[in-house]
């Protein structure tokens, strides 16, 4: 078991390596707060929704580096977005 300290440490980035990572549902709510919490580790977060004024929206008030439509029940577009974060 790690020690406490090791636990409550906050993950970052290292910017040599960096990470991106798709939130779907990401407009609001709890997908938003996750997208806030990736953004400040570092990630180059995508955020994604069924509505894309409100992705696009959300992902301009955060500082991601996109914002998106997605329906994740298409499994061409999840291919799609996930290609582009690749990117």
């Amino acid at each position: 078991m790690p020690a406490q300290s090791q636990r409550n440490t906050a993950h970052r980035v290292d910017p040599a390596q960096l990470r991106s990572a798709v939130v779907t549902g990401s407009a609001r709510g709890i997908g938003r707060a996750i997208a806030v919490e990736l953004v400040a580790a570092g990630y180059e977060v995508v955020v994604t929704d069924i509505d894309a004024t409100a992705a696009s929206r959300t992902a301009a008030e955060i500082g991601a580096v996109a914002g998106m439509a997605l329906d994740v029940t298409d499994e061409r577009a999840n291919r799609d977005i996930a290609a582009a974060a690749r990117a």
